[in-house]
């Protein structure tokens, strides 16, 4: 079998298990579509496979799919080295909320393939909601590494920053971001919330606190912070 016929076979089981699965388990919860990472580089990847890919036939249910998923993690597990696979494998666990199977599955990715900027993003991100602060940053910096220019990656390390107590580090970060984009109000707002909550920096946190009034004029989660200020500034 073909690279590409592979790659075609996994997405096509993809969409058979979120057609049968996730409608038949998750409809009630009203959770959004599902995102997976990477299948426009997957449908263009070259060499071929080891061995023939689990062929999908047309899932007829819930049951049938999860043999589906079964015979591709098989797949995955004889075949270590096909990264598409894996990657593939990794975010279907992740879009049905497997989420310390998708762990598993991107740590095993990334040790193999430490580049990829989708996964880096996708793991940190699974690790920020995890709370696994030290994995996040980890991921976080080995994806500005590649890519030092991306401004949401670099306001969410600097939350992790500030979750792993490193307020001064979290403030770079915001300052870096906020050198390139003004305009960034992400990364204002955490500004004014780490010497407000964290260092009680209270004029300093003022004076962030007018420049995010331009930028968010009217906006309640950007008041609310402005009144736990002023609270802590009068308790202090």
């Amino acid at each position: 079998m073909s690279r590409d016929s592979l790659l075609y076979t996994l997405i096509g089981l993809l969409v058979g298990f979120i057609a049968g699965f996730m409608l038949h388990e998750s409809m009630a919860s009203r959770q959004p579509a599902p995102s997976f990472v990477g299948m426009a580089e997957q449908i263009g990847a070259g060499a071929a496979p080891q061995s023939p890919a689990p062929r999908v036939g047309g899932a007829n249910g819930p049951q049938d799919s999860m043999q589906q998923v079964q015979r591709l993690r098989q797949y995955v597990e004889e075949n270590p080295g096909d990264l598409e696979a894996l990657k593939v494998l990794a975010n279907l666990n992740l879009s049905i909320r497997n989420l310390s199977r998708a762990s598993e599955l991107f740590e095993r990715y990334v040790q193999q393939k430490g580049d990829d900027l989708e996964v880096l993003q996708a793991y940190g991100n699974l690790s920020y909601d995890q709370q696994a602060w030290p994995k996040a940053a980890e991921l976080y910096e080995a994806f500005l590494e590649i890519s030092p220019s991306d401004h949401g990656v670099r306001t969410d390390l600097g939350a992790v920053y500030r979750y792993l107590g490193r307020y001064e580090d979290a403030l770079a970060e915001f300052e870096r971001v906020l050198q390139a984009r003004p305009d960034h109000w992400e990364a204002r707002f955490n500004e004014v919330l780490v010497k407000t909550v964290d260092l009680r920096d209270y004029d300093g946190a003022d004076r962030a606190l007018k420049e995010l009034r331009i930028l968010r004029p009217g906006d309640p989660s950007v008041e609310r912070l402005a009144a736990e200020l002023e609270r802590r500034r009068q308790g202090a």
